[in-house]
């Protein structure tokens, strides 16, 4: 007692234990009586080989969490003598104490180990790794709560490299004592080479190892031989599984205890999930379970509950609003990685056959993208920010020929469930568990279903389950098109999907589409072709898909075919009222025909739809930018870089803002991170005009040939190059520039001869080219097809400038500042040199009206 006799804040019980970092007591805050356990540690004899340090650093890393699963900290301080810890006191027993008294029921396993995790991504979230995961340091409330202590060897995870790192033998012997604790040591701990988390993954996989089987995976007769068998051994065999718990257990033990770091799981995430899917696993394909698998649909059940009053409260009117029900993708369970692509597909199925029921509204979140934490908190948040009341959420995995899916309603605000049901069986019954969960969920919110709106829920696009995997990842790669590679695999996806079902009409959709976007990226007009057969086949196959007409509506619109377009896509709409894709090309096509409010308002809707997916934030900025509102641009663009920050879209978009109101540096800053991101000739065109404006014509010129070089068919590129040179003085360089400007703007506008803004920019190479008459004709026709263009008012400006008609220019320059267009960009124009010296041009610029 007489080490903590200066503590008089505490009433001292009984010591509890001491070992290598110190004793600990058992105590009272005298304050606040509360029991708490005191550690202390004497700066005498310690403090040269580092305890002293140790131990502080264990109470600063365990200061730094506020976790159910892990230890508080109350209070750190030194005495003259002393230094100690005050902290949670833990009514329970340690997990090594349960081990050594083979007390661990089989049952319990998952339980502790997921608990365990919990901790340990909190700590990991935070930078720190714990560096001595065993079993004395998990203890156990006679809750069943874990908590996880003595972070006295944690380090903060740093980039750098260790200096001087311990071999192993030095481990073994540093200050008489092990550095950690040597059974429960990684391979690259052992080592002595700089850590990351993955060396408490390989510790936790030795603990979880020992709680099932009572014994260690590796062993020997001293600690040289341990040493050598964590380094060179497998892990010794479970043997048999307990039948409490599924057998891919050995599965996810083998990949927690890879010699290597790359072969484990790369965080606890990961692990928790791979925990959570052997749970699922049970549940779903319980021990005794036939390998010839039968279909087992089990019929939702409804469990009434306050929650569930309270998601569908309302008022005694009878017109009542309807339930609004958030849809998640299903999250894979397992180790099957294809399964995921089923998952999200099986959600995206749901939502559009539950948007056909009457009486129900229904959102849908993007697969990866927004930032959700790991407990679902982000999720609810967003509902709440939404105005949904409901969640459906689940589950999908496949266990060799059997498919199982879990789905379940719960209250967006706290969280409970308040239905859910379990489906297994072939896969080939996959889109049955697809009716049943839409059945189940009508049937829970007690709303009735039409025979006619039933049979097409029931008729499903395509059989075969494989089919429809390739066709959900092929829907995913064409998501994040600002990857250009991901088109390529989208292709690849939709035709191996018709090569396994030839009648699928959304793998054709879906298959235009991609051919579409090869069109955008390549400039080939061959692909607009195979665009136009693969969607004109999918109408053929089946006319009442949503999807489709979509595709066709794309192709019109891509084609000048504007008012067809607005007829599919509307009728994509009556099929489907849910679908944002609609939505967001019919917001396209109003924006080309110059009405703002129709466009911005089924944008809006699109993101109300589906508020998770960039996209559709990035089309609302792109027409705010397009009618001249560049804050309000700005502002979509800077939730594309929260939504999805590893797309350079965001960036690249945001900078051109930045450009246009005058904020060059800015700019800049943002073109070169897009570049980081994703190099693309659009970013490099774009920080190419950055350094235009500030005068750095040498730098404009080398962004501009990186711009050629990545996409040698960018029409407008060469035109920018062209610019530049004549800058430099390079007049003939600068020529032949607008020539082969000139020639490729014509060849794409064989494709879509209405093609507004590229006729506005082939106009302008007219103009720098002296062909007048050329040049007039073509601006007259931009602004005819897009009068509210402001970017087509200004080149207009230009065009007349350009040719020698400076009062018409001057009208026209006016007419565009007034609807908007960025002043900044007018006044450092040089091919507006010829107004200058006006005093009309120059009013302009002095007077803000």
């Amino acid at each position: 007692m007489k080490a903590i006799g200066a503590l008089t804040k505490y009433k001292i019980f009984e010591k509890l234990g001491a070992g290598g970092m110190g004793e600990v007591y058992k105590g009272e805050d005298l304050a606040l009586l509360r029991p708490v356990a005191i550690k202390v540690m004497s700066k005498q004899g310690e403090l040269t080989s580092g305890g002293d340090a140790r131990f502080l650093r264990e109470a600063r890393a365990a200061s730094a969490f506020n976790h159910p699963n892990i230890v508080t900290i109350y209070e750190i301080g030194e005495t003259d003598e002393y230094t100690y810890i005050v902290m949670e006191y833990v009514e329970g027993r340690s997990l090594r104490d349960l081990i050594s008294r083979k007390q661990v029921k089989a049952e319990k396993v998952l339980d502790i180990a997921v608990q365990t995790c919990d901790a340990l991504v909190e700590a990991h979230t935070r930078g720190i790794i714990h560096r001595d995961i065993k079993p004395e340091n998990i203890l156990l409330t006679d809750r069943g709560r874990v908590k996880l202590v003595d972070f006295g060897l944690a380090k903060t995870v740093s980039p750098k490299p260790a200096i001087g790192g311990a071999t192993a033998a030095e481990s073994l012997t540093e200050s008489g004592t092990v550095m950690g604790t040597l059974s429960y040591m990684s391979p690259e701990q052992l080592r002595g080479e700089r850590l990351d988390e993955r060396t408490d993954i390989f510790s936790f996989g030795i603990v979880l190892h020992e709680m099932i089987t009572g014994d260690l995976p590796f062993v020997g007769s001293n600690s040289f031989e341990i040493a050598a068998s964590i380094l060179k051994d497998p892990a010794l065999e479970i043997g048999s599984v307990p039948p409490e718990l599924s057998r891919d257990i050995k599965n996810v033990l083998a990949r927690l205890l890879g010699k290597h770091r790359d072969d484990r799981y790369s965080s606890f995430v990961e692990v928790r999930r791979a925990l959570e899917s052997l749970g699922l696993a049970t549940q779903l394909f319980p021990s005794g379970s036939t390998d010839r698998p039968t279909i087992e649909i089990q019929p939702p059940s409804l469990h009434r509950s306050a929650s569930l009053a309270a998601a569908l409260r309302s008022s005694s009117r009878a017109t009542a609003a309807p339930p609004t029900i958030l849809v998640l993708p299903l999250q894979t369970v397992g180790s099957d990685e294809s399964s995921s692509y089923i998952g999200v597909g099986l959600a995206h199925a749901i939502t559009t056959d539950l948007a056909k029921i009457k009486g129900l509204s229904v959102l849908s979140k993007s697969a990866g993208a927004g930032r959700v934490d790991d407990t679902g908190r982000g999720v609810r948040q967003l509902a709440k920010d939404l105005g949904a009341t409901i969640l459906l959420e689940g589950e999908v995995m496949r266990a060799g020929l059997m498919i199982g899916v879990m789905a379940r309603l719960s209250d967006a605000e706290t969280g409970r469930v308040i239905w859910g049901a379990q489906y297994r069986g072939d896969p080939t019954d996959l889109f049955g568990f697809q009716d049943a969960v839409c059945e189940g969920v009508a049937e829970a919110l007690k709303l009735s279903i039409s025979t006619e709106i039933r049979d097409e829920i029931a008729r499903p696009a395509t059989t075969n389950i494989d089919a429809f995997e390739f066709y959900s990842r092929g829907r995913e790669f064409l998501e994040r098109r600002d990857v250009q590679e991901n088109i390529d695999f989208a292709v690849q996806m939709f035709e191996e999907a018709l090569r396994l079902d030839q009648n699928f009409s959304l793998a054709y959709a879906g298959l235009g589409e991609a051919y579409w976007q090869k069109y955008q990226i390549t400039h080939d007009s061959a692909w607009v072709e195979g665009a136009i057969s693969a969607s004109d086949h999918a109408l053929l196959l089946d006319p009442n898909q949503a999807q489709v007409h979509v595709a066709l509506g794309i192709i019109y619109h891509g084609t000048g075919k504007i008012d067809r377009a607005i007829d599919e896509l509307e009728r994509a709409v009556n099929l489907q009222p849910m679908s944002d894709d609609a939505h967001k090309w019919l917001g396209r096509c109003w924006q080309g025909k110059g009405d703002m409010e129709r466009a911005v308002g089924c944008f809006e809707k699109a993101i109300r739809i589906r508020p998770g997916y960039w996209e559709n934030y990035n089309r609302l900025g792109i027409c705010y930018y397009f009618f001249g509102r560049y804050r309000d641009a700005a502002g979509q663009f800077r939730k594309v870089i929260t939504i999805q920050p590893d797309n350079y879209l965001g960036y690249n978009t945001l900078g051109g803002i930045y450009n246009l109101l005058g904020l060059y540096e800015d700019a800049i800053t943002m073109h070169r991170r897009a570049i980081e991101i994703y190099p693309n000739a659009s970013s490099y065109a774009n920080l190419g005009t950055d350094y235009f404006a500030l005068a750095r014509y040498d730098d404009a010129v080398a962004a501009y040939k990186s711009a050629v070089e990545l996409d040698p068919r960018g029409d407008v590129l060469y035109r920018n190059l062209g610019d530049a040179y004549l800058r430099i003085g390079r007049t003939q360089d600068a020529k032949e520039q607008y020539i082969r400007a000139a020639e490729l703007l014509g060849e794409h506008l064989n494709v879509n001869n209405d093609d507004a803004p590229r006729l506005g920019h082939l106009a302008i190479c007219h103009a720098k080219l002296n062909r007048e008459q050329d040049a007039l004709y073509m601006i007259e026709r931009a602004v005819a097809l897009e009068p509210r263009n402001i970017t087509l008012m200004y080149q207009q400006a230009v065009v007349h400038a350009l040719v020698g008609d400076s009062e018409e220019a001057i009208e026209y320059l006016a007419q565009a500042l007034s609807h908007g267009y960025s002043r900044p960009d007018a006044e450092h124009d040089p091919d507006l040199d010829t107004l200058r010296g006006r005093a009309e041009f120059q009013s302009l610029f002095t007077s803000r009206t």
